[in-house]
């Protein structure tokens, strides 16, 4: 919401939980039906041009259907930060809950990649969104903190009001044994672990906070994308961040913003070292932080989730450009197009001269500058500004053709 406001649209903001709970039956039972009549006599009132929903049951197909008629022009929008990975048992309810409109409204968001959706939902009105972070939120700077604790890690069993419970298996937990085994002087605070009840609200902030290192470790198998919105409040708040390399972060963030893990020795052997090296862990933990800003703030996202539901273009997630003079091609990376491994290869085989914008993904292209960009440093450093200017980089991550013609 708060990215919405400042990107300057009007909001308004219902919560059917609480219009449910507070507008019960005389037998306690949730009047499903007065809260369609109350959403389609406040869009009558407020004729909103989008409607966004997410994570709910109670919105019937019929309501949706009246809004339409209402406002012929009407876009609606489903978001879903849930995981839909199918082989999570948990995935398959939210999967559901998903299609009960993801085929009625024009565009649904979630934050897993598409592409790992199975054959029983259809994937064509789907897109990736990245969990967002907020200056007004996210607002520490751990780095610059003296934390007590090493590393932290908070698992929910719900949502905001969830407690531990006896006979419930989770692949976490058993990775979480193994791992306090393999790190016994690592000061760990672990939540919804070991008899430790999960923590929300101000109390998980002040524990988040009091530790050096932040573990992203969500349900279910590392799956393209998919992390829980703890990510946000881990990277966003400064910690050190370790996530499993088979979520591949990697074309967001690089090894200098986040650590990556192969398996579960390399995790703790990785822990260990940043444990031990401050400096370090400062820096990469600082940039994480700056990279996430940068690309995934509340205004980015939400003009995001905006420009892909109004039908225009928006190049958040087109990271990669080539334009290469010593074999005379120029190449475009577009979503889900295998377009990260052929760039990746492709980079490997540039001239001094060829261009291509920063990558997230391979650090070690470091060697192919553009010899405009080192020419408008030298004339910075020797403060000619417009010399300078006259030699900047002229090519960006997430340029589109047309740019790249002029």
């Amino acid at each position: 919401t708060n990215g919405f406001v400042r990107n300057g649209h009007d909001v308004l903001e219902i919560s059917d939980r609480d219009f449910l709970r507070n507008n019960k039956s005389f037998s306690l039972i949730p009047n499903r039906s007065n809260f369609q009549t109350f959403l389609i006599d406040t869009f009558k009132n407020y004729n909103p041009d989008i409607v966004f929903f997410g994570h709910t049951k109670n919105l019937e197909l019929n309501t949706l259907d009246a809004f339409k008629s209402i406002n012929k022009n009407l876009i609606l929008s489903q978001w879903n930060e849930d995981p839909v990975m199918p082989s999570l048992n948990y995935s398959k309810q939210n999967i559901s809950n998903i299609k009960l409109y993801s085929d009625f409204v024009d565009h649904n968001f979630i934050t897993t990649d598409p592409s790992i959706l199975n054959k029983t939902i259809n994937k064509n009105n789907f897109n990736f969104f990245f969990v967002p972070v907020d200056k007004n939120i996210e607002s520490f700077d751990v780095y610059k903190m003296k934390p007590k604790k090493d590393l932290f890690y908070a698992m929910s069993h719900g949502v905001n009001r969830a407690t531990l419970k006896e006979g419930v298996e989770d692949d976490r937990i058993n990775f979480l044994n193994k791992l306090v085994n393999k790190i016994p002087n690592i000061k760990y605070d672990f939540y919804g672990f070991a008899n430790k009840q999960p923590i929300w609200g101000n109390d998980f902030n002040n524990a988040l906070i009091n530790s050096k290192m932040g573990l992203n470790l969500s349900r279910g198998k590392p799956t393209k994308y998919y992390s829980s919105n703890r990510i946000a409040s881990i990277m966003g708040n400064g910690l050190l961040t370790f996530i499993d390399e088979k979520v591949q972060m990697k074309d967001f963030f690089n090894k200098n913003e986040i650590i990556f893990y192969s398996n579960i020795t390399d995790l703790s052997d990785k822990i260990k070292f940043y444990s031990k090296n401050d400096k370090i862990r400062k820096k990469i933990a600082s940039n994480g932080k700056k990279k996430y800003f940068k690309l995934f703030n509340e205004t980015n996202m939400s003009k995001y989730l905006i420009d892909i539901s109004l039908g225009n273009n928006n190049n958040l997630f087109i990271k990669w450009m080539i334009i290469s003079h010593k074999y005379k091609f120029i190449f475009i990376k577009t979503r889900k197009t295998a377009g990260t491994s052929i760039e990746y290869n492709l980079a490997k085989f540039l001239g001094p001269k060829d261009i291509i914008t920063p990558s997230a993904q391979a650090n070690y292209l470091s060697q192919n500058f553009i010899f405009d960009t080192k020419i408008s440093f030298f004339f910075k450093k020797l403060n000619f500004p417009k010399l300078s200017n006259f030699f900047s980089k002229k090519f960006t991550d997430h340029m589109h053709a047309k740019e790249i013609k002029k």
